[in-house]
């Protein structure tokens, strides 16, 4: 699912889009999507016994983030890429999973973007910039529960828990 995401803000944006549960740096601009929470909400039961429909929503950090030399060409570089960015991320967008399965992305700036400098001594040393954005990937889940056994229902999902019991 976060693979899925990841290509979609790559197509649109043509940044590199990586997911990783750490922020990571990287000298090119790139996005960097990193996962936070998992939440369901009970949407209710279907016609058939023992299928519920939920809607999850998966909270993440997407980070813009990218290093090089101090001088205008980093910067002109950089600010592309945020505006690029932020033009991707001004409404929520969809995007298929697979199986029948849509979901949706929105993201909201958390603050400004920021340039730092990695070495302690002014002017030396080159440039990090780090652009943070809250995001949310909403998605539809059907579970039926047979036996102490949860299972995602859509095609294309081959997902089972166990949940105690036989």
């Amino acid at each position: 699912m976060l693979e899925a995401l990841a290509e979609e803000i790559r197509k649109r944006t043509s940044l590199v889009c990586e997911w990783n549960p750490t922020l990571i740096s990287l000298r090119d601009p790139a996005v960097v999507l990193t996962p936070e929470t998992l939440e369901f909400e009970l949407e209710g039961e279907a016609r058939v016994e023992g299928v519920w429909h939920y809607t999850a929503a998966l909270t993440l950090k997407a980070t813009l983030t990218g290093e090089g030399p101090r001088g205008p060409e980093f910067l002109a570089e950089m600010m592309e890429a945020s505006f690029r960015v932020g033009l991707l991320f001004l409404e929520p967008w969809s995007f298929p999973l697979g199986g029948g399965i849509e979901a949706t992305f929105a993201a909201s700036r958390t603050a400004k973007g920021r340039f730092f400098a990695l070495e302690e001594e002014e002017g030396e040393g080159p440039f990090l910039y780090e652009e943070v954005w809250d995001g949310k990937l909403v998605f539809p889940v059907t579970v039926s529960r047979e036996a102490g056994r949860l299972s995602l229902v859509a095609p294309g999902w081959p997902i089972e828990i166990k949940t105690g019991g036989a």
